[in-house]
């Protein structure tokens, strides 16, 4: 209304005016933060790797050369930078196992960012030139204070964008790559025909026309790239001058007015993209007239074009049959242009050649003055006077697209190389005496020959000749003998020696070399051959021998050979066997022939009472060799000794390992096997050994007689101890001729003579000596290792779980595969000790605080035993040491140690604040009193349970110092009040709770003092971890200590309160309750109202509850 005015007055002597008013308000800053992720630290017993990024693109699938960003490289520093075409299509892919591939990149046109799960060929359509630049950042699934992920550290770019923690922005570390996408151009190209001749750039060929001008048609050969088309051609032409726009058709025809005109084209596609000018010429010549010069650079050009070409070598060597066969031989030619000059500055040049009028090859435009290339170049090419000419021509280009030419020309000849004939001499594989030619017409002794040559066969010519073993000279029968056959049949006597020369001569009269070879005719002995054979020795355990005769077919007719005896005696004598007639044709062996040199030996005659023999041997060597199976394997595997040693005595079985000096016997378990710690052995064979060597020495003698005979003179054991010394002896009967050696006549020196003839021969030792065979095994660690990380929060009372799987990788994985790791047996564990700080010593007296479920006290600590993951908790603020060990079946690993700090659960604090201490009955309201409590607290590592903690109320009912009215409370969300106190506001904040009380009652005598209390309870951010069993305090904070003056409230009941309500017009009525003695002049209060013309009764509550009324 707006006549009422409503005062409130509160009189502290005569009359007290109250008024109250309260404003709070709270100011949060909040500050960005800006943050490096690189610096974040991880340490190393979490366990967690910061992951690598690294970026990988290929252009349209091109595996061979991707674009790779490596992490790593500065920042913006050698970005990794590749190149495509408009069209390519872009595949991307990142590392493999990461959880978030955070994947941006920006195009000529925009930017785009992707969270993907994966990044293993992403594609992009590179729809636009210019540049795009790609970025990659990964983070693994692992979590690290508060990071929700653990990125990776470094990259070649860096981006500031917002993070994922909320009012943070985060420098952003990526790998970085660019792609440049360049537009493909058109590529225009065109031939000048003349009467549907191809004739552009015919300098060397012009045409040749009765009369100018002449017309040519223009035709496009311009391409495109795949999904283009050309929509434009401008074509232009030029007699010297400038160019000349002529035509933007396809095709069109043109007027050449003169000798020579140049055209050019350029087109564009339909994306806009157009190509590089190319240039073309066309030539023409009256016919008698001189050929036409190469066009002139345009005016505003000076080009000076010169061309040099070095064909090499002018003279090319080449067979008379590859000539004459039109064979093709390459030369080398170089085009050297080098001394060309231009104003404007030369942009490239045109090489072409051809050879004897032949067609032109051109090459690219190149910006090289000097080339190489190769010509092939053939007896066709010559002309009339056995030359080939070769003819070239060079464009020069400067940067305006000007051209002119220069030519040079120049000859190469073949000179042809005459190779001479060549011949070789066919000798028969026997040449019989006269004795048997004579007897028999149709045997003969022919020599033939050969003929290689370029040329036809012409003649041979032919000496024989007969040696004189007394004059010891070759003595010709008949000397140059021409003949056209070649062939020659010749005859002798028996052991004659002759020998023939041949030379052949071609059509040409050109001479092989002479060709010559000796021959000795056979005589009327027997002839045998044997053959000890015994690769069936090692199958069977026998040999087989063969027996045949060597005697021509033709003697053996007439003079047939019979096997007369036969024996088989070892090296040192001893017989074997023996009997009449042929050597049997198989032969067991048995251990006499074992280390051992074994002749066979057959006996046979002829009817003419020659006799002969033949012997070869079976030799046998101690075999000194042995196979460890296997040769790596696992400490406390047996290997197997597989020993394949024949004939060895005296063996001994030693080892040692690689770096030892010294070997140890090695002893071998009933099946020859054995075992060892782990390392890399080397096993030893040593053993007394006998070996067989065949031998070759002279035997001289001036009889060579005594050379001629079946078999040598026996050698001693003096001879070889001579000869070889110590440790050899001599294989008895086994010197033999060697095969295919004849007595050799000459001086020769031995034994401190001298011999006119020696021939060579075989013969058998046996060494006797100490032998040995070493063998690699290598034992490989059982050992297994073990490592674990331990996850959960580094306090008292929280979760800790200690993770063994990585034992796994760290373990060598060939023992993980065989011995795989067993978790669950006892002898895998995890130990863990209290310890008096960093690196001390074990404090038994703390090992109770250590729980967990099926833990093992004693010693040092807890065990828990069989467990590949295990959590515990720890009730204790200490310093703690965790050893694990697994066990693979074989071996236990050493322990893994690793220590923690359990940090403790530090307790909450509480304060508690009455804003009055002193308060009155409020007369405005009812003499109702308002009490205000507020109090504060804080959890320096967890936070308050803000459905436990509770306000405290005490009233002091007989004002006596005693609260002694029962207890009251206010919790958040429950309350214990007595009826004359109510709440107006109870608020519980995160670090403050507020409350306002209101007392009264119907008698309105509720006076005195009020205390206050307040009860912080704490709850953990994280949850403790709950063992059956086991229980956990709960940590709380109270006022209790604290001094009284923050928490009574006092109701002063001792002032008088006066409330006074006034309307102009009405009566007033004025109600004063007196509170203690003192007396008030209450007339006088009525006589001012009355002053005012305010009608007044005042109503004057005595002590005594009587009520005194006055007015005026």
């Amino acid at each position: 209304m707006d006549n009422i005015n409503k005062r409130i007055l509160t009189m502290l002597l005569a009359f007290l005016l109250t008024i109250s008013s309260l404003g709070l308000s709270m100011l949060f800053s909040y500050a960005s933060t800006h943050d490096n992720w690189r610096a974040i630290e991880i340490p190393e017993e979490t366990g967690i790797k910061k992951p690598k990024a690294t970026l990988r693109a290929e252009i349209n699938g091109d595996t061979k050369n991707p674009i790779v960003a490596y992490e790593g490289k500065e920042l913006g520093y050698k970005v990794s930078t590749g190149y495509a075409k408009v069209g390519d299509r872009a595949a991307f892919y990142g590392p493999a196992g990461m959880h978030i591939y955070d994947f941006q990149y920006r195009s000529p046109s925009g930017f785009k960012k992707e969270f993907l799960g994966t990044l293993n060929g992403k594609e992009i359509y590179l729809d636009e030139a210019g540049e795009y630049h790609v970025y990659l950042q990964v983070a693994i699934d692992k979590s690290y204070k508060e990071w929700t992920y653990v990125w990776s550290e470094n990259g070649s770019h860096s981006a500031i964008g917002e993070g994922y923690l909320p009012g943070k922005t985060v420098t952003w570390y990526f790998v970085e790559l660019i792609i440049i996408v360049e537009e493909e151009k058109p590529m225009a190209e065109f031939e000048i025909h003349h009467d549907n001749k191809n004739v552009t750039d015919n300098i060397n060929n012009p045409i040749q026309v009765e009369e100018f001008p002449f017309s040519v048609n223009l035709i496009d050969k311009s391409t495109v790239p795949a999904g283009t088309t050309i929509i434009s051609w401008e074509w232009q032409g030029s007699t010297g001058n400038d160019w000349v726009p002529l035509s933007t058709q396809k095709n069109f025809s043109d007027s050449v007015p003169g000798s020579w005109k140049s055209y050019r084209l350029r087109v564009t596609n339909n994306k806009g993209v157009t190509s590089n000018w190319v240039q073309h010429d066309v030539y023409a010549q009256k016919k008698g007239e001189p050929a036409p010069e190469p066009p002139p650079a345009s005016d505003n050009a000076e080009i000076n074009a010169k061309l040099k070409i070095d064909p090499y070598p002018r003279k090319v060597p080449i067979k008379y049959d590859a000539y004459y066969k039109n064979e093709t031989v390459q030369i080398n030619m170089e085009l050297d242009a080098s001394g060309s000059t231009s104003s404007k500055g030369i942009k490239d040049y045109l090489f072409y050649y051809r050879i004897n009028g032949g067609d032109w090859t051109y090459l690219n435009w190149t910006s090289s003055s000097k080339v190489t290339v190769n010509l092939n170049i053939r007896k066709s090419h010559e002309n009339a006077s056995g030359k080939i000419p070769i003819q070239a021509r060079v464009g020069v280009r400067d940067i305006e697209e000007n051209t002119k030419y220069a030519n040079d020309s120049s000859e190469v000849e073949f000179e042809i190389q005459m190779e001479p004939p060549e011949t070789e001499l066919q000798l028969p594989n026997m040449f019989y005496p006269k004795e048997i030619t004579t007897a028999h017409p149709t045997i003969k002794n022919t020599i033939t020959w050969s003929y290689e040559g370029e040329r036809p066969y012409k003649k041979s010519i032919v000496s024989l000749y007969r040696y004189n073993e007394t004059d010891e000279v070759f003595e010709p029968i008949f000397n140059n003998l021409e003949t056209i056959e070649r062939k020659l049949d010749v005859v002798g006597d028996p052991d004659e020696l002759q020998k023939i020369e041949v030379k052949v001569i071609d059509t040409a009269d050109l001479e092989s070399e002479k060709v010559e070879q000796q021959y000795i005719y056979e005589n009327a002995y027997p002839k045998i051959k044997v053959v000890v054979d015994a690769s069936r020795e090692a199958a069977d355990g026998e040999v087989d021998i063969t027996v045949n005769k060597l005697t021509g077919p033709e003697v053996e007719a007439i003079f047939p050979t019979e096997y007369t005896a036969w024996t088989i005696i070892d090296a040192y004598g001893n017989s074997i066997a023996n009997g009449a007639g042929k050597l049997p044709e198989k032969m067991a062996i048995d251990e006499r022939f074992k280390a051992n040199a074994v002749v066979f030996k057959q006996y046979a005659k002829n009817n003419l009472g020659y006799t002969t023999s033949d012997k070869d041997f079976y030799k046998n060597n101690s075999t000194l060799d042995f196979l460890l199976e296997p040769t790596r394997l696992f400490e406390s595997e047996l290997a197997q000794v597989k020993d394949f040693s024949e004939s060895i005595l005296n063996k001994e079985w030693m080892i040692k390992r690689t770096s030892d000096p010294e070997y140890s016997e090695l002893t071998l378990d009933e099946e020859n096997k054995f075992t060892q710690n782990a390392g890399i052995y080397i096993v030893k064979l040593e053993g007394d050994a006998r070996f067989v060597l065949s031998q070759n020495m002279y035997q001289y003698t001036n009889n060579k007689d005594d050379l001629k005979q079946v078999e040598p003179v026996e050698l001693t054991n003096a001879q070889i101890l001579e000869k070889h010394g110590e440790g050899f002896i001599y294989a008895q009967n086994s010197a033999k001729w060697l095969e295919g050696e004849t007595l050799e006549q000459g001086k020769y020196t031995a034994d401190g003579k001298t011999y006119s003839f020696r021939r060579r021969l075989s013969y058998l030792t046996i060494r006797e000596y100490r032998t040995s065979k070493e063998r690699q095994v290598e034992f490989i660690s059982g050992t297994p290792v073990a490592d674990f990380v331990k996850v959960g929060e580094d306090k008292v009372f929280k979760k800790q779980t200690l993770d063994g799987s990585n034992s796994v990788n760290v373990t060598n994985q060939e023992l993980q595969q065989r011995y795989p790791i067993l978790f669950d047996h006892e002898r895998t564990k995890f130990v863990i000790e209290p310890i008096t700080g960093p690196g001390g010593e074990v404090d038994t007296s703390l090992i109770q605080h250590i729980k967990g479920e099926e833990k093992i006290t004693g010693g040092s600590g807890v065990e828990f035993r069989g467990k590949k993951f295990q959590d515990f908790r720890v009730d204790k603020s200490m310093d703690i040491r965790v050893r694990y060990t697994v066990f693979n079946g074989l071996k236990n690993s050493p322990y893994a140690v690793k220590e923690f700090y359990i940090e403790p659960d530090l307790e909450p604090t509480v304060d508690i604040d009455v804003l009055q201490s002193v308060v009155y009955r409020e007369a405005e309201n009812e003499l109702k009193s308002k009490l205000r409590v507020v109090a504060t607290y804080n959890s320096p590592d967890d936070e308050i349970d803000l459905e436990k903690s509770k306000l405290l109320i005490y009233y002091d009912k007989d004002n006596n110092g005693e609260y002694n009215d029962g207890e009251q409370w206010i919790m958040k969300e429950d309350r214990s009040l007595a009826e004359y106190l109510s709440i107006e506001k109870s608020v519980f904040g995160e670090n403050q709770a507020e409350f306002i009380m209101v007392i009264d009652n119907e008698e309105k005598n509720v006076l005195g003092r009020f205390k206050f209390e307040f009860v912080a309870v704490e709850k953990p951010k994280t949850p403790n971890f709950e063992i059956p069993g086991e229980s956990i305090p709960v940590l709380s904070a109270n006022t209790f200590g604290l001094e009284d003056t923050k928490k009574v409230i006092y109701i002063d009941n001792h002032q008088p309160v006066i409330t006074l309500e006034t309307r102009r017009g009405n009566k007033n009525e004025v109600w004063i309750i007196e509170t203690h003695d003192a007396i008030l002049d209450y007339q006088t209060i009525l006589n001012q109202l009355g002053l005012n013309k305010l009608s007044t009764i005042v109503y004057i509550i005595k002590k005594d509850n009587s009520i005194q009324v006055l007015e005026n």
